[in-house]
């Protein structure tokens, strides 16, 4: 069962059928409220074309809080915008607008236009903006899987936490950077997936893949609340759209055991020569994005290998003993000023973990050479720390200076990251268990 492709056809499909009235008037608010959620994509996507963009949003940014406030009556104003959450009362309040403005979209469509009995042609453009935003989606997320950009090995203040400080966003970071078999075969499966939808061809196929993707991508954001629920249902809904016109045919093949008939589309253009061009173009770029995004997603992950701390220094190494003023500190829990573990992972940034289990996050400048440790507080120009270090022996550290005003003095050592008390990270894989580890 293969979808044909009709790109090289000198004319359009024949057809004179018309489409039920329920179905042109459900195309209609289809077709309006794909292009108004969507919109300005593709020029948004143009480099030095984010001005379309913009001007879209800050179109929206003053119509929903107005209607939040006016229509809807919401107690509190809307303020925040879609920002690393894409699910904010913003955004759901731009939903409901952008239904209403859909269906009333519809409704003048369908009176304007109530002579014309299909949109088979309308629907093969709809078909063909639909599948490069899934393609748009896909293929960076795709790359980013395959390289782990966006799930990374879990940090080293990660593996300090207990399960009870994780957020269910964080412990599903941290379980997928730590699974890279998982991450792997999702991002082949939405690469994979994306790759497919650029050719018209293999659009049943890729929407298949795609979707069964997304969903499972909208499921760990409904489960561990990521904050892109709204954007993702919207993508396996895409994906559907563009099964639907196959259900027939899945149906007779998969349940009814009949012969499934070849796929009878419209072209793009009346002429064979334009559609063999468009076809090329789509081809074109979607090659194009992937290499781009497999490139990126590469150079970032090479970018964050150079961003670790040196070698010398980098690991967790707890803290055995502790002085303030001259003034000793046992390694009580209760404490919330001793330091228990100093983490080393990123050339920039020193984490201190105290006693009660409080990270504590510090820019730093570290000169390995002169051992020399600098830090610096996030919004605190006054902030002021700066170390001496010393290794007298392999993995052991002493760090001596000043830190906001009080002198400190610490003796540490380097834990062991390979060793049972770091096993997310060192357990691998295993075909033979003679007994299951769940620790």
């Amino acid at each position: 069962m293969q979808t044909a492709v009709n790109e090289a056809h000198s004319e359009p499909v024949e057809t004179t059928s018309s489409w039920q009235p329920a179905t042109r008037i459900a195309f209609r608010f289809v077709f309006s409220y794909i292009l108004l959620y969507f919109l300005p994509f593709p020029v948004a996507g143009v480099p030095s074309n984010n001005w379309p963009a913009n001007i879209y949003a800050d179109m929206w940014h003053r119509i929903v809080p107005w209607i939040a406030a006016n229509v809807l009556r919401l107690k509190q104003p809307i303020t925040i915008f879609t920002n690393a959450s894409a699910d904010t009362t913003y955004d759901y309040v731009a939903v409901g607008c952008l239904l209403v403005l859909a269906a009333i979209s519809a409704l003048a469509w369908s009176w304007l236009d109530r002579e014309r009995l299909e949109y088979r042609h309308l629907l093969s453009w709809l078909r063909l903006f639909v599948r490069f935003i899934l393609v748009v989606a896909l293929i960076p997320y795709g790359a980013n899987k395959l390289f782990p950009a966006q799930f990374p090995t879990p940090r080293l203040e990660t593996l300090l936490e207990t399960y009870g400080q994780s957020s269910p966003m964080g412990l599903l970071w941290t379980s997928m950077g730590a699974s890279r078999l998982f991450s792997l075969f999702g991002g082949m499966a939405e690469l994979l997936g994306g790759v497919l939808l650029i050719v018209p061809r293999f659009t049943l196929l890729g929407a298949l893949i795609s979707g069964a993707a997304l969903t499972n991508v909208l499921m760990l954001n409904l489960g561990y609340d990521i904050t892109v629920k709204i954007y993702t249902f919207h993508l396996v809904t895409l994906c559907l759209f563009l099964v639907v016109p196959d259900a027939k045919r899945l149906a007779d093949f998969f349940l009814f055991n009949r012969t499934a008939p070849p796929a009878n589309e419209m072209p793009l253009f009346a002429r064979k020569e334009l559609n063999q061009g468009a076809l090329l173009v789509q081809i074109i770029m979607g090659v194009s994005l992937t290499v781009v995004s497999l490139y990126q997603s590469s150079k970032f992950v090479q970018r964050a290998n150079a961003d670790a701390a040196p070698a010398a220094f980098y690991g967790v190494w707890a803290v055995d003993e502790f002085s303030e003023d001259g003034h000793t500190r046992p390694p009580l829990i209760t404490d919330s000023q001793r330091w228990q573990n100093v983490v080393f992972d990123h050339a920039q940034r020193l984490v201190v973990q105290q006693m009660d289990g409080e990270q504590k996050s510090y820019g730093m400048q570290l000169d390995p050479l002169g051992k020399k440790l600098k830090l610096a507080k996030e919004g605190s120009k006054s902030w002021d720390g700066h170390f001496h270090l010393e290794d007298p022996q392999p993995d052991v550290l002493t760090i001596t200076g000043e830190m906001d005003g009080r002198q400190i003095e610490a003796e540490l050592h380097r834990l062991d990251l390979s060793g049972p008390k770091f096993l997310l990270i060192n357990r691998g894989f295993h075909w033979v268990n003679e007994h299951p580890l769940v620790r």
